[in-house]
């Protein structure tokens, strides 16, 4: 007799597999982005103070820290991220070892939306197989696995922001799940607190408890009007962690920036920096950023996300909604090009959305589509081991090489061959130098040790996987 094993086992599984793997492949080092906000964890830990040295605020981008209402230089990002550093930061510091906090941060937040896709594609009514496939289409062909090295914002910012639309989606016709959508506000309230621009997200979220009220609940009969009203609390719930977010931003924003509605995060994407719409354009396409060349797999975001319309039409509605909010904010941008990066980081949240979309694609389609679908995925592992294995700030340094970077990729024709980032970072590769840490003199003896632990992980979830009832791999029946 074949023994159904819970998702929460392998969903754990999951976790750690791909911890062990991302912590395997990491360089141990910060980018610029998050080493200024690295700063700013230094200085809570060591002085309980928010505010920077003149001196650390003069090696970042001038626009990096601003002065505050009493002089003092602070973070213009929201400080939840550098509070987000802080346990990694502790142990590195208890342990001697500073790049403990970057080899887990990144590893941890990427390990977790992978487990968390895994579990939401089952929740959809997914087989174990398939949304075992889906996991490691996001965790291995996307830019989550370069992602896993750094430790940008929207890695949490996805993670929680994934994990409050989960539990909307798992409690939505619960009649009193009151709890559950407290928490799921709670992590949207934390997504929003990583990153302010997220709460354009918000509104999607909401009316998604709406329009998931089933229709025959919508008369003047005493238990369907309970229903409303159970729902109607449940909307309340949700939103009250966001309210107490807001306070705390207001009175952060009063005290440090002298305005409850100021914030140097919004005064760096407020309405005057929504110049143009080229960056729609730029963001999916353009040889420097554009999602279709490092997540291959979105190239079939309309078969997918159309496909999940068929099958359940809120969900739908709400990943389109994310994603199209998210391309035309962010596309609008001055700075759509979004910076030293690899891939779009700002469409990073709506990676895992599409790729859960996929799953209703490869349990309708046949065996051309799940053979497109393997093909699109190969290509995205090889791109983006190139950003994983290899510095991609090397090959940024290459490209605009004694160039203001601002400048010349404004005035540089659109696809100017010098922007083309994945041919730059193959020259990177050809040159050799990995950017992996366990590859030091000092820490070589570990990477035998973690390739043990991970043959174990992967044939225990192989294991538990192949062992279940479900049977669809990649959308054919074995």
């Amino acid at each position: 007799m074949i023994k159904t094993n819970p998702d929460s086992k392998v969903a754990l599984l999951i976790f750690f597999t791909f911890l062990t793997f991302y912590i395997m492949t990491t360089g141990g080092h910060a980018y610029t982005d998050e080493y200024q906000q690295y700063e700013v964890t230094k200085r809570i830990i060591d002085e309980g103070r928010l505010d920077v040295t003149e001196e650390v605020a003069e090696k970042y981008w001038k626009g990096s820290f601003k002065r505050g209402v009493d002089g003092k230089l602070y973070a213009a990002a929201p400080p939840t991220w550098a509070l987000s550093l802080i346990p990694f930061a502790l142990l590195a510091k208890s342990l001697n070892l500073p790049p403990v906090t970057w080899i887990l941060y990144g590893s941890t937040m990427v390990a977790g939306t992978c487990s968390l896709l895994f579990l939401f594609s089952r929740k959809l009514g997914f087989s174990t197989k398939l949304s075992l496939t889906l996991t490691v289409i996001f965790g291995l062909a996307t830019m989550a696995w370069p992602y896993s090295k750094t430790g940008i914002s929207p890695m949490m910012g996805t993670l929680s922001l994934v994990g409050s639309i989960y539990l909307l989606y798992s409690h939505r016709f619960d009649a009193d799940a009151k709890k559950w959508h407290f928490i799921a506000g709670a992590l949207c309230a934390l997504s929003v607190a990583i990153r302010y621009d997220y709460a354009i997200f918000i509104p999607f979220l909401i009316l998604f408890h709406f329009i998931t009220i089933p229709r025959d609940k919508f008369s003047l009969s005493s238990r369907s009007l309970l229903v409303i009203k159970s729902r109607f609390l449940s909307i309340i719930f949700f939103i009250i962690p966001l309210f107490i977010l807001s306070i705390l931003v207001a009175l952060y924003n009063h005290i440090i920036w002298g305005s409850v509605l100021r914030s140097r995060t919004v005064d760096i994407v407020g309405p005057s920096e929504h110049t143009s719409f080229v960056g729609i354009f730029g963001i999916l396409v353009s040889p420097y950023v554009g999602l279709f060349l490092f997540a291959p797999i979105t190239i079939l975001l309309s078969i997918s996300l159309w496909d999940l319309y068929k099958k359940d039409r809120a969900l739908s509605f709400l990943f389109v909604s994310i994603f199209v909010i998210s391309l035309l904010f962010y596309g609008t941008l001055s700075f759509w090009d979004q910076g030293h990066t690899w891939g779009p980081r700002y469409l990073f949240s709506s990676i895992p959305l599409i790729v859960i979309s996929l799953g209703s694609s490869l349990e309708r389609r046949g065996k051309v589509f799940s053979r497109l679908v393997l093909g699109l995925s190969l290509v995205g592992f090889f791109v983006n081991s190139l950003g994983a294995l290899f510095k991609w700030q090397v090959a940024i340094q290459e490209m605009f090489k004694g160039k203001n970077w601002y400048e010349h990729f404004a005035s540089a024709p659109f696809f100017d061959q010098s922007h083309f980032m994945i041919l730059h970072q193959l020259q990177v590769a050809a040159k050799g130098g990995f950017d992996l840490f366990f590859l030091h003199d000092t820490t070589y003896w570990l990477l035998p040790v973690l390739s043990v632990i991970l043959v174990i992980e992967t044939w225990y979830l192989l294991r538990l996987v192949l062992n279940s009832r479900n049977s669809i791999f990649l959308g054919s029946v074995a």
